[in-house]
């Protein structure tokens, strides 16, 4: 992690990384666990060409944001707690990752229903919320 945050990578990348992830292991165990669904060729190739266009566009937002020094910190309203977290850079490869990680997160769960997984309902609501707004879509499916 260190290396990382050397080069200058931040926090939210990173969890973008994980997220990513976990949302792949988790859709392989729901295929799995699934009796509806299986492991199929073309929709594990679509899965990792999404995940590595995602990280595409983070890394090429991360370049855009070296090189220009993009930088939106100053903007936000609550940057001080950003920086207690230690987020003392907030450009547009944090924005642009904050939007995958919260498709990613929706994903997450949604697989944990395919895979039959209990969720407590407070959670389930939350996502189908968020679902609603982000995506106008109704039910996590």
């Amino acid at each position: 992690m260190n290396f990382l945050q050397g080069v200058g990578v931040s926090k939210v990348l990173m969890l973008l990384g994980l997220v990513i992830v976990v949302d792949f292991v988790s859709g392989v165990v729901a295929a799995k666990l699934s009796p509806d669904d299986e492991i199929k060729s073309k929709k594990w190739n679509d899965g990792l060409i999404r995940k590595g266009n995602m990280i595409f566009a983070a890394f090429s937002c991360f370049l855009f944001d070296l090189i220009f020094g993009f930088n939106l910190i100053e903007f936000i309203p609550f940057k001080d707690s950003l920086t207690n977290l230690g987020l003392n850079h907030f450009g547009l490869a944090e924005t642009i990752s904050l939007g995958f990680i919260v498709g990613e997160v929706i994903s997450i769960f949604e697989n944990w229903k395919k895979a039959d997984i209990k969720i407590p309902n407070f959670i389930l609501k939350f996502v189908e919320k968020m679902n609603q707004l982000l995506f106008n879509k109704g039910d996590v499916e």
